[in-house]
């Protein structure tokens, strides 16, 4: 059964990786600056569960205090900073809707100055803490996604019920942390890597869905381009037929002025 389960975590684990090696690879091809963002939330997700399944620092030296519990601040949020990042430039909220914009980058920067003050604190500290800036953050992606569907933004909708997966799974495994006596938190493990995969594709769909239609936007523009073009071509080509017609017939006036006189 040991066995068996450090195989399911290792399938959970490397599938996690392997997904973000795949936008990295997908960012070295387009150099969408989305992808890095993106792969990099992954790699944060991918090391986080690594963690919550028991493969921290502290089970490597059990006896250095001080490694205890002191990746859950950093990687969590370290994932949701580029969760954030990732959304505003998905979004463009920078010329979308500038408030948006201002409110996600206060988030952003309310993430990068706890990472360094979490060293400094205790692991219950920390859990709380930690808990509360996901919950302002969750909260604040499920905000911008409800005002972007009212703005009429394609996809808003998807990344509502993405946010709000993430939502529904941080409740319950906040929960298991603090009250790990009920039953359904026997299965906490499989629960978090289905969680954590189910998350990983669902963030890849809503991007293949972006760039299918950046795709269709920019086969539709050089359509019509190709459209103006040959329409352009066309209108040259009746204007030197006209011409030539023109040339034409004021050489056969010349001649027939020219035998008159004659």
């Amino acid at each position: 059964q040991k066995i068996n389960s450090h195989f399911a975590q290792g399938i959970a684990i490397g599938g996690c990786i392997f997904l973000a090696l795949g936008l990295f690879f997908l960012f070295l091809a387009s150099g969408k600056i989305t992808t890095l963002f993106l792969f990099s939330y992954f790699i944060g997700r991918a090391l986080l569960l690594i963690v919550m399944l028991g493969h921290h620092l502290y089970y490597a030296f059990p006896y250095e205090q001080s490694f205890r519990g002191i990746e859950f601040p950093i990687l969590v949020s370290a994932s949701s900073l580029f969760l954030l990042l990732f959304t505003s430039t998905l979004f463009k909220l920078k010329t979308l809707n500038r408030n948006l914009d201002k409110a996600l980058k206060g988030m952003c920067w309310l993430l990068f100055l706890y990472i360094p003050i979490s060293l400094y604190l205790s692991v219950v500290e920390n859990f709380y803490i930690m808990l509360c800036l996901y919950w302002v953050v969750t909260l604040g992606l499920l905000f911008i996604g409800f005002r972007l569907v009212k703005a009429a933004t394609k996809f808003a909708a998807l990344f509502i019920f993405i946010i709000s997966i993430q939502l529904i799974s941080g409740l319950v495994l906040s929960a298991g942390a603090i009250w790990p006596q009920l039953t359904f938190f026997h299965n906490a493990e499989l629960f978090s890597s289905v969680m954590f995969w189910f998350d990983g594709l669902i963030l890849i769909f809503l991007v293949s869905k972006l760039y299918n239609r950046e795709i269709q936007e920019k086969q539709a523009a050089q359509k019509e381009v190709l459209h103006s073009a040959m329409e352009a071509r066309e209108a040259q080509e009746a204007l030197l037929e006209l011409q030539k017609e023109n040339q034409e017939q004021l050489e056969f006036r010349v001649q027939e002025l020219s035998l008159i006189h004659i």
